[in-house]
Order: structure tokens, then sequence, then C-alpha cells
């Protein structure tokens, strides 16, 4: 599969318009906060952070040897060090970690915590409603719950804290005198010369937990409370996403099983990629015997090939179908619930439709390369790249290079031709797609297989690129951007009917990416809101830390919602 690449170019380019009649705008402005220049000046906009519901933010600010956190406009306290300020999953609720000289705490919207040598992991539940840290005080360890300290040890493990996903439930790993044990909810579990890193596992509804622990030079699972075999080495352990079954591999003595539920498969030399389908009711797994490979599903093998690919092995998501690229000799094999396809010279990555009703794999022929769709064979292409189905699994999408340039094919029929293409955008349902091709400064709206619109030397975050929940309209943000000034003139478009101006600061964070002080969120078929500022009559300066901003006037911030009648 040397030749196969990824035409998927988007960084900042994306577009898409929706069909129907002219739509009604009533837009509501907001002032979340109005910033001096002075005090702009001092923000490090690579560390503007924006809540999950779009409607706060928060950023680093400096000063002399000190730094401070501004949230939705007002200044915090000054420290001599902050972290990067996190919201909670339900936006409440603001927290960072702060130091003065040797001591550390958590700020909890603005209220700072109890100081200790050191404060690490900070665990947010998943409902929001709860946090927890790890301090340090002394040659003592302790795990703060909502403020609250539990009992101290010698050592907690890094990393072990964690919160079940109903939001209940909390667990980590301790120790003291040499040994390793399980809190679970403040409770004490057994003590075990060691706990495996990383295993301790809540089930997907909360009501179940499991770890791994070492006793004596053995290894076994403790599930619910209750000890298991023992065994040489385990791994793979894991729930069942509907939380009924739980499974593992253990080896001893040189032969690998799986554990379900308590009972032992026949031994192979080897284990590993242990799925159950996304309903729970199957599981399947890649099997080594001897020199040969198979995969096992219900306990039922499958024919025996002399290498499997673990990366292209699947089950449907009602579990009714098992795929995966086997090798024999020199010939490749897709192997579609039991049945054999091929040979071909070069198989890839099978792709269930979300339904699991459908399948796509792609194939090569010589030096090039075609897409098998529900068992029909597809064009054959110098190049492919990503291949998608829509959430419906109705339609399937893949982009494809024919010369310099690249196109679409969607239901086996190509689109015009460009320089790049961005990722496509669905709708919720899965009847539409959208995307934007460019040709050189040119951009093209395309929509369901037709261009709707240009744009000259503009640019898209395609993540803000969305359908609204009904399908119905499409909503996208279009920048014009001065990349020296880290300033950007936003306007909101819907449809092809364009909003009112804004103004967005942008630079790049620490993994590269763009930060935005904009984010769009959709809030049902009919409303939305988002970010965005004023910058009237103002000239752009640098900050300390290099990034451009705007001085003159002051800078406000308003949360838009904008509400949409036919």
């Amino acid at each position: 599969m040397r030749k196969i690449i990824c035409l998927i170019l988007s960084c900042l380019f994306a577009l898409s318009l929706a069909e129907g009649g002219e739509v009604k705008r009533i837009q509501e402005e907001k002032v979340i906060a109005t910033i001096q220049p002075a005090e702009i000046l001092r923000w490090k906009l690579d560390t503007f952070t924006i809540s999950p519901d779009g409607k706060h933010f928060a950023v680093i600010g400096s000063g002399p040897n000190k730094q401070f956190v501004n949230y939705d406009g007002k200044r915090g306290e000054a420290y001599d060090s902050v972290s990067q300020p996190i919201f909670s999953p339900n936006s409440s609720r603001l927290f960072y970690i702060a130091r003065i000289g040797e001591k550390n705490f958590l700020v909890v919207d603005g209220e700072e915590g109890k100081k200790y040598d050191s404060v690490i992991n900070l665990t947010l539940s998943p409902d929001g409603e709860h946090y927890a840290y790890v301090a340090q005080l002394g040659d003592k360890m302790v795990v703060v719950i909502d403020g609250e300290e539990g009992k101290r040890y010698d050592d907690i493990t890094k990393g072990s804290l964690i919160f079940s996903p109903d939001s209940k439930h909390y667990s980590y790993i301790a120790g003291a005198e040499g040994k390793r044990f399980v809190v679970l909810d403040g409770k004490e579990g057994k003590l075990y010369d060691s706990i495996k890193k990383g295993s301790l596992l809540f089930s997907p509804n909360g009501k179940r937990f499991a770890y791994i622990a070492k006793a004596d030079g053995k290894w076994r699972c403790v599930i619910d409370g209750n000890e298991e075999e023992e065994f040489d080495e385990i791994s793979e352990l894991a729930f069942s996403p509907n939380s009924e079954h739980i499974a593992y591999v253990g080896r001893k003595e040189g032969k690998a099983f799986l554990v379900l539920d308590g009972q032992k498969s026949r031994s192979y030399d080897a284990i590993s990629a242990v799925k159950f389908s996304g309903n729970g009711k199957h599981i399947a797994f890649l099997a080594k015997y001897g020199d040969k490979q198979m995969v096992v599903l219900d306990g039922k093998e499958g024919k025996a090939y002399d290498l499997i690919w673990k990366e292209h092995f699947a089950l449907s998501p009602d579990g009714e179908h098992l795929v995966y690229s086997a090798k024999r000799g020199d010939e490749r094999y897709i192997v579609v619930d039991g049945k054999e396809i091929g040979p071909y010279e070069a198989v890839g990555l099978p792709l269930f439709s979300p339904d699991g009703s459908r399948i796509a794999y792609l194939i090569q022929k010589g030096d090039k390369f075609a897409y098998v769709v529900d068992g029909k064979e597809e064009k054959l292409y110098e190049a492919v790249g990503k291949s998608y189905f829509t959430p419906s699994g109705k339609h399937f999408i893949y982009s494809v290079k024919l010369g310099n340039k690249c196109t679409y094919v969607i239901d086996g029929k190509e689109g015009k031709q460009y320089d790049g293409l961005s990722y496509p955008v669905f709708s919720p349902k899965g009847e539409r797609i959208a995307y934007i091709g460019w040709i050189g400064d040119k951009l093209f709206l395309i929509v369901d297989g037709n261009e709707w619109a240009q744009y000259d030397k503009a640019s898209i975050n395609s993540q803000q690129l969305t359908f609204t929940p009904d399908g119905k309209h499409i909503i996208y943000p279009l920048e014009s951007k001065f990349f020296f000034f880290n300033i950007s003139d936003l306007i909101i478009y819907v449809d092809k009917i364009k909003g009112k101006q804004y103004t967005i600061y942008m630079t790049r964070g620490k993994d590269k990416n763009i930060v935005r002080t904009s984010q769009l969120v959709i809030d049902s078929p009919k409303e939305f809101h988002y970010l965005a500022c004023s910058l009237s009559n103002s000239k752009a300066m640098q900050n300390m830390y290099g990034e451009y901003i705007s001085v003159g006037q002051p800078t406000t911030f308003y949360l838009v919602t904008e509400r949409l009648s036919e």
C-alpha cells in the first residue's frame, strides 16, 4: 500500500452551504468583557481556552515575574506561575494550579485551596460536578476530593486517579510500607506487592470495577472485589459496552488464554486484539497457534492463515459481521463472515457503515488501487485517500488523485477536480455532504455535489463547519486572515446569508494547531451562539510573547446568540 496517500489537505480551509429558502437571522449581543489595551498586551494567546458550551473564556496573562488567569475579562490574583486553565465538562467551573514560592494549590472559580508542596493529576468527573487531585505534603501524599482530604499515604501512583463514567465513584492506587493497594470511594482494598499501572477500570455504566494485582510473583484480576485465577502475565482487561461481561488475556507456562466472565478458553501460543461487539453480545480475538494465526469469534475458530493484520480486524457495531485482512503465502485476502475474497496484491483497512449493514475496503492491483463497496469493485486509481460512510450508511465517499488534481468520489461518481480538498462534513442523518475545494487562492463551496459559492483569499476553521441538527442549514465562520498580525475578520454565514463582521485573535498553540478566540456552538435547529470581538480603530503591537495584539482602543468580547426563522 506504499502509494496510498491522504489527499485531505485541510487545516484552515473548509466551507459548506445548505439548501432551502432564505433564512432570517435575529441576533442578540451580550458583552462578556471589555479589555483595555494594557491588559490584553499581557495575554498569552496560545493559552486562550473557551468553555465547552462556548460561553466563557479564560487566558493566562503575565506581569513582572508573575502570572494570572483572566476569566471572562476579570483578572485573577497574580502568582509566581499558573497552569493552563481548565473548564469543567458542564462549563460551570474553572480550575487551575497556582504556585507561590515553594507552595502549590488549586484555584477553583477564583477561590484558593489549601497549599501543598505539590499538586498533580487534577481530574474532573464526567458530569463536571466533582474534582480531585493528588497533593504532596512533606513525605506523605493525599487525594483531595471536592476540597476534602482523604487519608495520607506514603505514595500514590501518578496518573492512577480516575472517576467512574457515571461520576458516582472514584479510585486510585496507594502505597504504604512497601505494599500497594487500591482505594475505591475511600475504602482500602487488599494489600498486594504491585498493582498494574493503568489497569484500574470501571464498567461503562459505572457499577462494576476491576484491576490487575500481583502477589507472590503471580498476577490475578480482581473483579468486583473477587480475585480470579493466577497467571504469569495479564493484559487486555476490558468490560463489554453493555457492562455485562468482562474479559482479559492471561498467560501461564508459555500459553495464552482468553478469560471471559471467569471462563478460560483453550490455550494458544498468543492472543491479541480482543474486541467486544458494540452491543456487547459477541467477542472476538486474534489467536496464534504454531506458525499460523486465526480469528476466534464466540469461541469458534476461523480458518488458519500465515498472517492476520490486527489493525484490519473488526466486528460490525451490531456484532453480526466479522471482517479481517489475511495473508497466505504471497496472496492477500479479505475475509467477511468466514468467506475469503481475493486474492489481491494488497488489502487495506475494512470499514463498516455505522449500522453495520455495509462494508468497504481498499485493494491493490498492480500500481493502482480501488475500493470494494458491498462486494462491488469500483474504479482503479493511481492514489486514493481516506474513506467515509455517512452517518446513515447510505453514502460512501473517498478522495482520489488524478494527475496533479484531486476529487471526491461519492457513491461511485467523481466530482469536479480541485488543487486540494477539505475534510467532508455530513448532516446528522447523513443525507447531505459538504466540503471545500480550492484552486489557487479561490475556495469553492461544494454541497451535495454542486458548487454553491466561491470565496477569494479566505479561510474557514473546518472544525466549526457544521449542519444544523435538522440538516436544513449549514453554518460556518469565514475568516479573512492577516497571519502576521494574529488578527482576523470573522463573519458567520448561515447558508449564503452573511452575518455581522467581528474580529478574532488567532495564534498557534504548543501542538501547532490554531488557537482562536471564537467558538461556534449549535444549540438547536433554530439557534446557535459564538464568541467574537470588536477591535475598532486599533493598531497592532507585539506582546511579550511575540504575538500581535490590538492596542489603541479597548477590545470588547461578545457572546452572540442568533435565532433562525424561515
